[in-house]
């Protein structure tokens, strides 16, 4: 099985050497908020699931 989305997320966030609150602040949300769509414990709308991917340069083949 491969990776969740959240752990897709958090492994190009750390290779891009970005916080979560970089992130977070681009797409207009917490640190907080990102830890708990990279723990799978929310699910991000597409719009945001779509932001979140441009920010740290991800596509559809990526698992977004």
């Amino acid at each position: 099985m491969g990776d969740s989305l959240g752990d897709v997320l958090r492994q190009a966030r750390t290779a891009k050497r970005l916080s979560q609150g970089e992130v977070g602040s681009v797409v207009g949300y917490s640190s907080s908020w990102l830890s708990r769509v990279e723990t799978g414990k929310i699910q991000p709308d597409s719009d945001t699931l779509g932001a979140l991917c441009g920010v740290l340069g991800l596509t559809a083949a990526d698992s977004c």
